[in-house]
């Protein structure tokens, strides 16, 4: 707000909040090592950086001149605000047609106030501050920056929700799910519960349907990478060809075959391997240690792996079958460059030890069916996908899930294991699903109580 200022000197300033704008914008991308180019393409993309970025914020010999202007703040998050807030205005401006304005206080004619006026997705043009608006929801307190970035772009009316052709209405329809409908949203139930959706509709409630919108995208933006309707089919893709199953299986088949001395060592040649990648340095070393892991992990198939190692590693062409280049690229991607791989694959070789889990071996498929359903779900609610592009191919997915399990009960000791394989460990999370698990089984609501397992899945919609 522009206190005392007449409405000629407060529209001089309008180029000048423009200019700064995209000054903090380039500022911010340039610290967080993105393009101007590629954030006019796809500007979400900046999430992602910025997400890692704030973890470590404020960086070691930050340097903010090229911001400050004469203005006496030294904080650091408030300048991060301030430069997060221009990213959101560019996003206005660039993607939704926004505009710098003047606009004028209705209670004092005196004051003025420099907004962005965009119009929505309903065609109800909204004034926007961007300075207001979106530190609202991120400081450092509350660094989520998905969530700051979806509740910004709902209050100026540009989350797919406030189009009128919205596919999901649930004010509008009182259709009760059919019973193989039912069948499908019971696959997803523990996971829906976690999240807080019920289980007797696809979208979102009558009840708290903003809500469960605004979740859904933050969801979709900040656990998934998915910021348009072709990340979410991609991610559903990978889930239904791959996902983390056969981690699960292939972790279950090294617990057998190595023993407790093997397995110590294949651990400690992990931890090993991560800390060179991080270093990012090829040495000869290195490419021992990664030998041996490959053939501690493959076993006879690493004799067609090994000759593929140091042509893969100094990015030579592969002349190798697709299916095993791959295969190789991906488990060195796993263990030079994430994190907590050598920490995951341990505590899965250790639950592997379980006789339980060796009885299930091959059998966690659900962990990756189960999040694909929750993914249509999510992408209904927003907006992306229609009812008929999920229930189609969810039928198919429905039938796969049942091929594999003889009851509900079945079914969730699956998942149930296969989130521990996934997160490795008895935390506070785990026993929330194990109470949820234990509810569905006993509340007569329940789908997995409303419909019988063995129910012939077809289309009775």
């Amino acid at each position: 707000m522009i206190d005392g200022m007449s409405a000629q000197q407060a529209h001089e300033l309008v180029g000048q909040y423009a200019l700064e704008s995209r000054e903090y914008t380039q500022w911010l991308l340039d610290e967080v090592g993105m393009d101007a180019e590629s954030f006019a393409r796809e500007p979400f993309d900046l999430l992602l950086r910025l997400e890692s970025y704030v973890e470590e914020f404020p960086p070691e010999g930050l340097d903010l001149t090229e911001i400050v202007k004469g203005v006496d703040e030294d904080d650091p998050w408030f300048w991060l605000r301030t430069a997060f807030s221009a990213c959101f205005a560019e996003i206005l401006v660039g993607r939704h047609g926004g505009r710098w304005e003047v606009e004028q206080d209705t209670d004092d004619p005196s004051d003025w106030a420099i907004v962005v006026t965009v119009a929505g997705l309903d065609g109800r043009v909204r004034s926007v501050d961007p300075l207001t608006v979106l530190p609202q929801y991120f400081d450092s307190e509350n660094t989520d920056v998905y969530r700051a970035m979806v509740r910004s772009l709902d209050e100026a009316g540009v989350t797919p929700w406030h189009d009128p052709g919205h596919p999901d209405r649930p004010d509008s329809s009182g259709r009760p799910l059919t019973p193989v409908q039912q069948w499908i949203v019971g696959t997803c139930a523990p996971l829906a519960a976690m999240n807080g959706y019920r289980h007797d509709r696809l979208g979102a409630s009558r009840e708290e349907t903003l809500m469960d919108r605004l979740t859904a995208l933050e969801l979709l933006f900040g656990a998934w990478g998915s910021f348009r309707p072709s990340d979410v089919r991609a991610q559903i893709d990978s889930l239904i060809s791959h996902g983390h199953r056969a981690d699960f299986d292939q972790s279950g088949v090294l617990a057998a075959a190595l023993g407790e001395r093997e397995r110590a060592e294949y651990v400690r040649l992990l931890r090993q391997a991560r800390r060179a990648g991080a270093a990012q340095e090829l040495t000869d070393a290195l490419v021992d240690v990664l030998a041996r892991l490959i053939t501690l992990r493959f076993g006879a198939a690493a004799q067609w792996l090994l000759p593929l190692l140091v042509l893969t590693l100094t990015g030579e062409d592969v002349p190798a079958p697709e299916p095993a280049k791959a295969e190789l690229e991906r488990y060195l991607h796993q263990v030079l460059l994430e994190p907590g791989f050598a920490d995951a694959e341990a505590r899965r070789l250790t639950l592997y030890a379980d006789p339980s889990f060796q009885a299930n071996h091959g059998r966690h498929m659900i962990w990756d069916f189960g999040r694909a359903v929750m993914l249509f779900r999510w992408a209904h609610m927003v907006g992306w996908f229609t009812e008929q592009e999920c229930w189609d191919p969810l039928l198919r997915v429905a039938r796969e899930i049942q091929r594999h399990y003889v009851s509900w009960q079945d079914m969730a000791a699956c998942y149930l294991q296969a989130r521990l394989l996934w997160g490795g460990g008895g935390t506070e999370s785990q026993a929330r699903y194990e109470q949820i698990v234990r509810d569905l089984a006993t509340d007569r609501d329940s789908p997995w109580n409303r419909v019988p397992w063995n129910l012939d899945l077809h289309q009775d919609w």
